[in-house]
């Protein structure tokens, strides 16, 4: 394929360059993306923060009500951001687990989390597996 100005290598030079075009824009529109979402979560936080305040401060029916929704808007909020990236990563992961980049990415974890911090994630995630066990129990 030729260029109208130029041989192959300029018709070539001029289609990375798109496909480099592309591949940015299409980066800068995942970053809004992950901006949008980390402010939606933020904003759902904000919103559970002043509900307890209201709450703590006057313990009524109303409050609580409020409360309980907050909790629901954070909840459905940030589970739904994890479940869309678990499901994108965890396939992934698992495929490439093997390869020296993951390896590598798995030490680098275990040297940036010590035990406190390791434990209290890892009682993170055994809580949320065992959600079912917990479903008879009142919410937060």
């Amino acid at each position: 394929m030729n260029s109208p100005t130029g041989g192959p290598e300029l018709a070539q030079i001029v289609t990375v360059r798109d496909i480099g075009e592309e591949a940015q824009i299409a980066r800068l529109e995942l970053a809004d993306q992950a901006r949008a979402i980390v402010d939606r979560m933020a904003a759902a936080l904000e919103s559970v923060g002043q509900a307890m305040r209201s709450l703590r401060g006057t313990p009524s029916a109303e409050n609580v009500k409020a409360a309980r929704e907050a909790m629901a808007t954070v909840r459905a909020t940030t589970t739904g951001h994890l479940d869309h990236e678990e499901a994108g990563l965890e396939p992934f992961y698992l495929e490439h687990a093997h390869t020296p980049e993951m390896k590598a990415m798995g030490r680098a974890f275990g040297r940036e989390y010590k035990p406190p911090e390791a434990g209290t994630y890892f009682a993170w995630l055994q809580d949320a597996r065992q959600a079912d066990a917990h479903s008879g129990c009142p919410q937060p």
